[in-house]
């Protein structure tokens, strides 16, 4: 094996004394973060399918308790009322797994209502304002 004539970096471009070039690497800019009316604009923009209820979630988890015992497994019939359930309300697979299963059901239902009136939580609202009083706090310093 010939090792003479082996340099470590062909591919790179060298200079007239033989040193590696340093290539100028483009920087990525960072989107600015989204604010909390922001996402809950895009979530509700996104959502597919009808809007989830309680009364609904109700319904489809007596559906599944009628259902074989299966031992909760995602199998057979199970599987066609949570794929029905999922498409029919724009669900995530956990989402309508845990509520045909009887789990969660009210924090599900809370989630999609909130999406739907474009409500903010209490504490997405204290981190938006915390993330900008600091880059307030930034720009006063850099003013200095």
């Amino acid at each position: 094996m010939r090792l003479l004539n082996f340099t470590p970096y062909e591919d790179d471009p060298e200079d007239e004394d033989g040193k590696r070039k340093r290539q100028k690497r483009k920087r990525k800019r960072k989107k600015p973060k989204e604010t909390p009316l922001e996402r809950a604009v895009r979530l509700r923009n996104n959502h597919r399918g009808l809007w989830l209820t309680y009364e609904e979630a109700c319904e489809y988890r007596d559906k599944a308790a009628e259902l074989e015992n299966n031992g909760r497994q995602d199998i057979g019939a199970f599987r066609a009322l949570r794929e029905e359930f999922q498409a029919a309300y724009g669900l995530t697979e956990l989402e309508a797994i845990n509520i045909l299963n009887g789990y969660n059901i009210e924090d599900y239902v809370r989630k999609y209502y909130s999406i739907m009136h474009l409500i903010i939580s209490d504490k997405e609202k204290k981190e938006n304002d915390n993330e900008e009083s600091e880059k307030g706090n930034e720009s006063d310093e850099k003013e200095q």
